[in-house]
């Protein structure tokens, strides 16, 4: 596979959430001045056993996959310096590779789209989308479907991980990149001690410190220098509820891989899942 240093990565199968994720990915490659690499999994069998019929079928197939894909990027946007490859390889695996070859620099990114045609070799969010998300060696965008097609608004979680700074970072790119505003939420879940008084002391209290993690990661993350319109919003609640809701009014929602592994903490097992099956708009998983 010969994927450009750098490239944005987009993995396509026969599915409309393809399509979709090939218009992300092309306008994302546009703005970043980054090529666009095209990558369709045959997940061809080419054991001693494999039916050559069967075998050439799902290549050609592929081929027309990506052909089709190509041609869409040239006519939208003809700046963009498009390449492709048909692989014998599974979805995961193969994105996986191209992640790679991809991530020698800091503009490589792969591209998923929620949902596929729900065949054994397309790309499927409970397979592919986790897959990368958990081992691509370079950021991950899974394109879902956008609620509100007005928003602009980037949101990123923050929780004061090393995880969570690297989102932020990553999403203040993006929000000045494209000249959008971009909101900051940090979540955490408030404590039910039985006396209320100290109930009372103990909320007040939190959100003290849970707005200063915020300012502190912010102080960390984002230059004085950045020209972003920037909210900064603490919610108790738990983070992958208080992030699907955000997503609603958002053109992108970031999340960071791992974050402090609390109950609180933006960490894979529950808070990318939760957004990655709920979340209303795309969704960009951190991982480097």
């Amino acid at each position: 596979m010969s994927v450009p240093h750098g490239a944005v990565v987009v993995g396509v199968d026969s599915g409309a959430a393809s399509t979709t994720a090939v218009e992300w990915a092309a306008e994302e490659a546009a703005r970043r001045r980054a090529p666009l690499h095209v990558v369709h999994a045959a997940g061809v069998d080419t054991g001693p056993f494999a039916p050559p019929a069967s075998v050439s079928g799902m290549r050609a197939r592929g081929r027309t996959i990506v052909h089709r894909a190509v041609e869409r990027v040239g006519e939208a946007r003809p700046e963009v310096l498009v390449g492709s490859d048909v692989v014998d390889q599974a979805p995961g695996p193969a994105l996986r590779a191209a992640s790679v070859r991809a991530a020698s620099v800091r503009a490589a990114l792969v591209v998923v789209g929620a949902v596929g045609h729900g065949r054994v070799h397309d790309m499927t969010v409970g397979s592919v989308s986790l897959e990368l998300c958990y081992r691509s060696a370079s950021d991950v965008v899974v394109v879902r479907r956008q609620e509100d097609p007005a928003a602009r608004r980037v949101v990123v979680g923050v929780d004061g991980s090393a995880a969570g700074d690297r989102a932020l970072v990553f999403a203040v790119g993006i929000a000045e990149g494209r000249g959008v505003p971009l909101t900051a939420l940090h979540c955490w879940t408030r404590h039910r001690p039985s006396d209320l008084a100290v109930a009372a002391v103990d909320v007040g209290t939190g959100v003290a410190t849970h707005e200063r993690l915020l300012r502190e990661a912010i102080d960390r993350c984002v230059p004085a220098s950045t020209t972003v319109e920037l909210d900064r919003q603490v919610a108790g609640a738990r983070p992958g509820a208080a992030l699907v809701e955000a997503s609603r009014h958002a053109a992108l929602l970031v999340v960071g891989a791992r974050g402090t592994g609390g109950v609180a903490g933006l960490h894979l097992g529950s808070v990318v899942r939760s957004v990655l099956h709920d979340a209303r708009c795309p969704v960009a998983v951190v991982r480097r």
